[in-house]
């Protein structure tokens, strides 16, 4: 059962602070999010605490339900501790580096499919928040009991869009086939994605071809002589 209450909004007692230029704040230490992201409409700072109302964006109002918490709105929680950043003397961001959240424990999930929050944010001094969350009538959304922080550098938060991410495409030759003739030569394992027929609901059709490609990666990771060449995913008209 949750262990806050969140129903007495705004904080009796919180001091509210002003958040209209926040996401600008929060662009200067090297933060990029867009329109979806800036969840943040209002806060409050009470000690220790910092307390903030945060909504979804109409634009992705119906994909709300889809979601135990949408991702947009999960994130948007978290901006509000931009407002201390600037005054503590100890935590991830009291040298001004940004900082994001590494390691989540104690997460409990009570309702799904809001589209606006109430969040109570605790511990915003240390490198560790505790988290409470409600809907907009203060019934409990979610708890978590601690989100571990680390800080980067504005070059690591902003590196992955520098010459691709973790994954990407390249497209490359496929060399001839009396190239790979010799000794040592490793045969690939040949995939070829079946074709989607006309009238298939596409959905279903994205499961089903997205299957049959794990099966293929899950089979040759499992085939420890096979695994030694490489696998080859053949589509058509994918591009």
């Amino acid at each position: 059962m949750p262990d806050f209450d969140l129903t007495a909004w705004p904080p009796p007692g919180a001091a509210r602070v002003e958040v209209a230029d926040m996401y600008d704040l929060l662009s200067e230490r090297g933060y990029g999010y867009g329109p979806v992201f800036q969840g943040l409409k209002a806060a409050w700072i009470a000690g220790e605490e910092i307390f903030a109302e945060v909504e979804l964006d109409d634009s992705v109002h119906a994909d709300a339900k889809r979601f135990g918490l949408h991702p947009a709105l999960l994130d948007s929680t978290m901006h509000a501790l931009g407002l201390r950043a600037a005054e503590l003397e100890s935590g991830p961001a009291a040298d001004g580096r940004p900082a994001l959240p590494f390691f989540w424990e104690g997460v409990r999930l009570f309702a799904s499919g809001p589209t606006a929050l109430r969040v109570r944010l605790t511990g915003a001094g240390d490198d560790t928040v505790s988290m409470a969350m409600a809907d907009a009538t203060g019934a409990p959304v979610l708890s978590v009991d601690g989100l571990t922080l680390r800080p980067v550098s504005v070059e690591q938060l902003t590196g992955s869009g520098v010459g691709g991410g973790l994954h990407e495409v390249a497209w490359r030759p496929l060399a001839a086939a009396g190239v790979a003739e010799g000794a040592g030569a490793l045969s690939p394992v040949v995939f070829e994605v079946p074709v989607v027929g006309v009238g298939v609901d596409p959905v279903v059709g994205v499961r089903s071809v997205l299957s049959g490609v794990l099966e293929a990666v899950q089979g040759w990771l499992a085939d420890e002589e096979g695994a030694d060449g490489p696998l080859v995913i053949v589509t058509r008209g994918a591009v």
